[in-house]
C-alpha cells in the first residue's frame, strides 16, 4: 500500500503505473486470502479431530472401573485404532482406509499422516529427494520449533 500510495502522489507517476501497483497489492492480498483460508480449514479439521480424541478418552475416564458395560465398547474402538495404526505403519492404507471408515474413527486416526508418509519413504527409497523436500519446505516452521526444543533440552542438536 505504502508504494501505491507513493505512486500515486509522484507527480511523475503515470495512471497505468498506478494502476498496476494496484493491480499488484490485490494479487497478493488475494494470494494471502487464500493462503488463510487453507490454514484456517486445516485448523479447523485439527479442531475436530482433536475434540474426538478428547471425548474419546473422556469416555474412558467417566466409567466408573474396567467391569462397566460401557469399557468393551471403548476397548474394542481402541483396538480398532491400533488395527489401522499397524496397518498404516506395514503400508496397507487401503485397508487402514476401509477399517477406519467402516468403523466410524477417521477422527480418531491419522490416515493422512501415515499416507504422506509412506510417499516419503518411497520417494527416498528409490533415490528422490523431491517429496522429502517439499513436505520439509512446507513444515519447516515445526521442524525449526522441534530444533529449538532439541537444543532446549539436550544443549545440541544431533
Amino acid at each position: 500500500m505504502k508504494d501505491t500510495t507513493n505512486a500515486s502522489l509522484n507527480a511523475n507517476a503515470t495512471p497505468d503505473e498506478v494502476l498496476r501497483n494496484v493491480d499488484s497489492m490485490i494479487a497478493k492480498m488475494r494470494g494471502l486470502k487464500r493462503k488463510l483460508t487453507a490454514l484456517s480449514d486445516e485448523e479447523t479439521r485439527l479442531q475436530q479431530q482433536t475434540q474426538s480424541r478428547i471425548q474419546h478418552l473422556n469416555e474412558l475416564y467417566n466409567m466408573q472401573s474396567l467391569d462397566d458395560v460401557k469399557y468393551e465398547t471403548w476397548s474394542r474402538t481402541r483396538l480398532d485404532r491400533l488395527l489401522v495404526d499397524y496397518l498404516l505403519r506395514h503400508g496397507y492404507k487401503e485397508s487402514a482406509t476401509a477399517l477406519a471408515k467402516e468403523k466410524n474413527i477417521e477422527e480418531l486416526v491419522d490416515v493422512e499422516t501415515f499416507v504422506q508418509m509412506g510417499r516419503i519413504r518411497e520417494s527416498l527409497s528409490r533415490g528422490r529427494v523431491n517429496e522429502a523436500l517439499t513436505w520439509c519446505n512446507e513444515n519447516k516452521k515445526e521442524l525449526r520449533k522441534a530444533e529449538v526444543r532439541t537444543v532446549e533440552r539436550f544443549g545440541t542438536t544431533v
